[in-house]
């Protein structure tokens, strides 16, 4: 068994696979009491094997994830499915089906920027409200790109991305937005802890600025993108 820190919160891991402490290696903390522990069974690594056809310690962690991402909810927290990245201290979130262009997304926005741009997760963060703001944490889990680390920042807008013949950026509401989102979200199966995962859902549409975008692949689509989001923290 190990201890690590997601989201600030300090995470036990009962592990059988040596993977998974490996990829775990830049979070993991002795300072603390876990504030829960999560474990995997051979039955859950198994059914995991026969859905991804991976190695066992692979299938493992997967598993891992997914249950601590689930108990974090109790901690106002949730995994998001996107790229994050962070310009000047405020990360921006990029949400498209698996294939669409996230991972483009961010080497547009470093071609554009430069050592301005930090990448916080290129896949699979994790969103926490912590006195009142929603905070991006990078997780272990970063995509077969591996892009990401160790860090966090303040939330302040996010972009469902599609593939398009010419750069087209609107706001959205999150009557519209809603669906899109929780697409993107891993959901809870049993009701309490569905009830506070849709609070805050809710709460993350009602407090930062969502945008549709159909792009190009092209530095000038990461401006608008860049330049409308940045606009938007201001109203």
């Amino acid at each position: 068994m190990f201890c690590m820190r997601i989201a600030d919160v300090t995470v036990g891991v009962d592990h059988r696979y040596e993977y998974v402490r490996e990829l775990c290696r830049d979070y993991l903390t002795e300072s603390a009491e876990p504030a829960f522990t999560v474990s995997v069974s051979d039955t859950e690594i198994m059914d995991q094997i026969m859905t991804s056809e991976c190695s066992r310690g692979y299938a493992e962690s997967l598993c891992v994830f997914r249950k601590l991402c689930l108990r974090l909810v109790r901690y106002d927290a949730f995994l998001m499915h996107c790229a994050v990245i962070a310009v000047d201290g405020t990360a921006y979130a990029f949400a498209a089906p698996s294939g669409t262009g996230k991972t483009t997304h961010i080497r547009l926005w470093r071609e554009l920027l430069g050592d301005r741009v930090t990448v916080v997760n290129g896949d699979k963060p994790v969103m926490r409200f912590v006195d009142g703001r929603l905070i991006a944490y990078g997780t272990p889990w970063r995509g077969k790109e591996e892009l990401g680390g160790n860090v966090s920042y303040p939330l302040g807008g996010i972009c469902f991305l599609e593939q398009g013949a010419e750069n087209v950026i609107r706001k959205a509401g999150m009557s519209e937005i809603l669906p899109r989102a929780l697409r993107q979200l891993l959901l809870p199966k049993d009701g309490e802890t569905m009830e506070r995962f849709l609070t805050l859902a809710e709460r993350m549409l009602r407090t930062v600025p969502c945008y549709e975008m159909r792009c190009t692949v092209s530095t000038d689509a990461a401006e608008l993108a860049y330049r409308t989001m940045k606009e938007g923290l201001n109203g």
